[in-house]
Formats: structure tokens, sequence, C-alpha cells
């Protein structure tokens, strides 16, 4: 081979003394064919291309641009055969001769890969009008300058010669993203390479790439701008994405071929390569783009070792991201916890009551940062002439927002109030409370409450463009009931729960429940009467089944579900009122046995109280079932029957 090289190689001696025009282009190609096979390189055969036909060598280059208006095929050459070359090798087909600018066999080889990954047929290496469509007409190529030779210094590894493998495993980072809002550098795919045997150099890797917008699959240079590889934070390589470069198989699936990659694992350990993007900049009118990379193909990563053999792995799992507008967000309101049971309020008739808290509300701010601009809050009543607030307030914990006055039509029931121009802004992810606060006027009695819910109209915000949006509300946010009183009122509330289970004797008696409610109970703005034990009659406390409890919740199914039980009470302390501030502690207790013919079969039971009498010096209170939900003993067995 060698001794066969420096005789073709010698031609270039004799060549001057043959005239250009003395060889047909026959013969020409059939020259260059030969010191091709012979293993000559690029510039070899450039050279001696130049004196068979009288032109100038092929320069080393400079960027510009080479439009393809000829037919290409074996014994072309020039400045379109050059750039079709150069091309081809990027795109990862080899060309082993390199861009010589001659169309020889290799290059016809490369052009029939190329051709039957994109479609085109038939994949003859013929590189006509097909061709020239399907490669975009014009591709960056060097422009002649001055006739140099550049020499590549090949990566270099502490395992010269060593024969070696590899293997890989996706890596932990980057993981699925569903929000992902900004367009540069995005990390989107990770392997992790472990290298035996030898150093092993990643030089290649082919990424399947799809991209949907809604429904519809799009070509990924339509939104994917550049790929860049990575090793920890040092950069690799960058390639521009256009059209040519991505490539489409028989399957209809996209895929893009990293070359040239460099990335070195040295022996007996593992790295992660990392591939990130930068795409197209969505807008907050642009549908979301949904982007999947996996590795392409059963050989998607290609590694060299020290001996310089060539081995593939594939590398096809799947990552997933959604790609949405950086100046776009969501706001989502709920329901907050700390909203108030409901309860009774004392109002003074004189100055009414201010400040009353009606009810809170979550709001979060997804996909980005959000300013809430504009909310309706809507008044209920049960007494229109008598239960409607003055005024609403607003606050972000303890800032005011806004305030506005309450008017309602006459006889009507119910009141729409707006609230503009709050400017609250809230960070991606963050959660602000709001509390909506009412004044009712001295001669407030009644039931009302406040509520929610989604208006196109009036519960809005701004996404960080500017663009205005509705507020999300699932269901109507509705704060609880309160009860208002002309001068006074009673204030029960929760201090204790408990049951206890006691064993019946054998032949004697039956098993038993005893539970035990602890409350106290506060005069609000006059005097309170001692709590008596028909304030809690047998209609008033009951047992019930713990299953119940979870499923249905205290009073659904009191009357039709419950055991009622007589209790006993002890009231302290022992005076016959208390005045305005002061409180009695009321101990409830009620026992069920398990003879009880309404028990049913043995099964765990809880008691509670169903509602409460109040005795005030203005205002009586009757059968409050409001704001006493959580007036009930944990669950304990009752076994049925006489032990």
């Amino acid at each position: 081979m060698v001794a066969g090289l420096a005789i073709a190689t010698s031609m270039l001696a004799l060549a001057p003394m043959a005239s250009a025009a003395s060889l047909t282009s026959a013969q020409v190609a059939s020259i260059l064919s030969m010191i091709q096979a012979f293993g000559a390189d690029s510039a070899t055969i450039a050279n001696v291309n130049a004196a068979l036909t009288g032109t100038a060598a092929p320069a080393a280059t400079t960027g510009s641009s080479v439009a393809f208006t000829k037919d290409l095929t074996i014994g072309s050459s020039g400045a379109e055969v050059t750039a079709l070359q150069t091309a081809l090798i990027a795109k990862g087909y080899a060309i082993a001769a390199g861009a010589t600018g001659y169309f020889g066999a290799q290059t016809k080889a490369a052009v029939s890969a190329w051709q039957t990954a994109a479609g085109v047929t038939p994949a003859a290496g013929y590189f006509g009008a097909k061709s020239r469509a399907a490669f975009g007409g014009v591709v960056a190529t060097p422009t002649t300058t001055t006739t140099t030779t550049t020499t590549t210094t090949p990566t270099t590894t502490s395992t010269p010669g060593a024969e070696g493998s590899f293997t890989t495993v996706q890596s932990a980072t980057p993981a699925n993203n569903t929000n992902v809002t900004v367009n540069g550098n995005v990390a989107v795919y990770g392997i992790q390479v472990k290298a035996t045997g030898s150093d092993m150099t990643i030089d290649r890797q082919d990424l399947q790439v799809k991209v949907m917008v809604s429904t519809t699959q799009v070509n990924p240079s339509a939104f994917i701008t550049s790929v860049s590889a990575y090793d920890g934070s040092t950069l690799l390589k960058t390639m521009p994405i256009a059209y040519a470069d991505v490539n489409k198989d028989s399957d209809n699936l996209y895929y893009i071929r990293m070359t040239g990659l460099g990335f070195v694992v040295p022996k007996d350990t593992t790295k992660t390569l990392t591939f990130k993007m930068n795409t197209i900049a969505l807008n907050a009118v642009d549908t979301a783009r949904v982007l999947t990379v996996a590795g392409y193909g059963t050989q998607g990563t290609r590694g060299v070792d020290g001996a310089g053999l060539s081995s593939y792995v594939d590398s096809s799992w799947t990552s997933t991201f959604t790609f949405n507008a950086s100046n776009n967000s969501v706001l989502t309101a709920s329901a907050d916890s700390s909203t108030p049971k409901a309860r009774n309020i004392a109002v003074d008739t004189t100055n009414g009551v201010t400040g009353v808290t009606m009810q809170t509300l979550s709001l979060k701010s997804t996909v980005g940062e959000s300013t809430m601009t504009d909310m309706r809050v809507v008044v209920q009543t049960n007494n229109s002439g008598l239960s409607v607030p003055t005024a609403l307030y607003l606050y972000d914990g303890s800032t005011l927002l806004s305030s506005a006055a309450v008017a309602t039509s006459s006889g009507a029931s119910y009141a729409n109030v707006d609230f503009s121009n709050l400017e609250l802004a809230i960070a991606k992810d963050a959660t602000k409370v709001l509390t909506v606060k009412a004044d009712f006027p001295s001669t407030a009695s009644g039931i009302a409450s406040t509520s929610i819910a989604q208006d196109a109209t009036y519960t809005l915000f701004e996404t960080p463009d500017g663009t205005s949006g509705t507020v999300t509300i699932a269901s109507t946010i509705v704060g609880n009931d309160v009860h208002l009183a002309i001068t006074d009122t009673a204030q029960w509330t929760l201090v204790s729960a408990s049951i206890a289970p006691t064993a019946g004797v054998v032949s004697v008696a039956s098993s038993s429940l005893t539970g035990t409610i602890v409350l106290k109970v506060v005069a609000d703005g006059g005097t309170l009467t001692k709590p008596i034990v028909a304030n809690f009659d047998t209609s008033r406390v009951w047992f019930a089944s713990s299953t119940q409890l979870t499923t249905n919740g205290i009073g659904a199914y009191a009357a039709a579900n419950a055991v009622p039980v007589t209790p006993s009470i002890t009231v302290t302390p022992n005076d016959a009122t208390v005045g305005d501030g002061s409180y009695y502690t009321v101990t409830v207790t009620g026992t069920i046995y398990s003879s009880n013919a309404l028990v049913g079969s043995s099964q765990p039971l809880f008691m509670a109280i169903g509602n409460i009498d109040s005795d005030m010096a203005t205002t009586d209170i009757a059968d409050q079932d409001w704001g006493i939900d959580s007036f009930y003993t944990p669950a304990a067995q009752l076994t049925k029957g006489t032990l």
C-alpha cells in the first residue's frame, strides 16, 4: 500500500509535463480514485487534482456561504463539492479522505447514507435537484483565502493502545420539568458514562428530539436554536440548529447528531455528559412547547478507546420538559384554614361592631410572578335590612390593601363589593393569605357571610408582561356565618373532650361508654345566666358511630343516626350570672350502655353535642348548632350485650 501510494503521488512531479487538456475527466477521476484508494490524505488528493486539471488547489478557509447550483456526482470537483463534503462530515457521515473538493466513491457513499436518513429517493449517491432542496440549498462553508494545511490534535488519553469499553445510565439531573420559563442553556439530557479497560472518549451522540405544540408535532428546528455539550461546567461543543441539522428517519423520528464532542472519561471512572439547549422565547399568548429528548437508536452514543477502536451504546431513556412563556403566570385562590368558624357577635347599640373577620383566602402564583389587581367579594345576609355591613376591608397580613362601602338595593339579601387597583405582587410559587373584614352598624342583627367566586370581570390579576388574567378558583370560597345579636351574646369554645369505656360484670351489668366534654362560655356584651342541664337536653347530646364521623361530618346525621342520652353537667363558678367578659366552665357528661336497643352491633362510638341554648340579659339564643362542630370526643369500642 505504501509503495502504491508513493507511485501514485509521484505523478505530481510528472503532471506539469502533460497538458491539462490532454486528460479527459474520466482519466482524472480514475487517477484520483486510485490515490484515494491508497489512503492519500485530503491535501494530497487536492494537490493532484489541481495539477491534473490545471486549477488552483483548495485553500484553507474562513466562513462564508456556498449555494448549491450544480448536479454533483462521481468526478465532480470544485467549491460546491468541498461545501457538500464539509457539511456531510459535520453531520457525522464518514468521508475518510476529508473535504478534498473531489467527488469520489467515499463522497458518493456519504451522500447515499444522508439521502436514506433524509428520505430522499432514490438514495443513489447522486446529488441533484431533490437533494439540493432537502439540504437547504445554501450551506455555510469556507471561501478560499490562502493555501494552508490544518492539523487536528486528537484528544489525549492516559491509556494509549489499550482496548476498552463503556456503559451509560441516565443521570439524576436534569430532572423532568413541567414548567421551564427560560430559553437559554436549559439542561435537557444527562448521561453518566463509565469507562472500563482504558480511557474512553465519547465523540458522538445522536439525540432523538420531539417538540409538541398542543397535539401537533413540529420540526425541532422551529423551536431549538442550538445544542451544547458540557463536561460539568466546561463547554465541549455548541451546535447551532437549522432545518438542515435535524434529521428525520423513515419512522418520522427527528434526531440531531453531535460529533467531535471530545468527552474523555478516564479508565474505571464515571463522569456526566450533559446536553443543554437554547430555544426561541415564548410569549404569554404562545402555546406551551413540550420537548422530549432521548438517545436515538441502539448506537446512539459512540466512544473511542485507547487503541482507537469505536464502540456504541444505547442511551435511549427519555427526558421531558414543558416550556412556558417567561412572562406568563397563573394565580389560584382557595379557602385558607385560618377562616374563623361560625360564631356569635355582639353588636354595640351605639357604635356597632368593627373589624369582624369574615373569611381568609390563599393566593398562590405558579409559572411566573403575578400581580393581584381586582377582587369581588359577595356579601350574603338573611335579613337584608339589618345584617348588611357598612364597609368591607381587604388585608394582606396586617397591611390594609383596600376598603369599600357596601350598598344593597332595597330588599336585596346580597351585595357585590369590588376592590380594584390592588397591585399586590406575588412571587412565583409564593403564597399570600388575604383577610376580609367587615364593619356592622349599631342596628345590625341576623346572619351575614361573605364569599369569593371566579369572575372574569372582577377577580383579576396581571402576568409579568401586563396581560390581564382571571384568578383561578375551583369552587366558590365561602366564609362562615357571623350571627349578629344586639347588645349581648354568648361565645362557646371547646376546652377538652374524652371518653372512657367501662367493662360490665358478667350476668349483672352491660358494658358502657362515658363521654366528657368540657366547654367555656363567655358573656359578650352583657350578663350571662348560669347554664343548666336543660340547655343540653336529651335531643342535644348523643352517641354515634365513629365511621359516621369521618364520612358524614358532625350534624349531618344527628337526627337519623345518633342515639340521644340524658346528660349531667357541672358548672363553675356557681354564681347565678356572670358579667361581660366573664365566663363559666361547663362539664357535660353522658353515658351509653351496650344494652341500649338503639346501639345495634358492637362498634366504636363517640359522644357529641348537637346544639346548645344560651340565656343572656337581652338576647336568648336557642338551638345553636353553628360554630360547635368540634364539640365531640374521640371514639371507643362499645361491646354489645350483657357480659
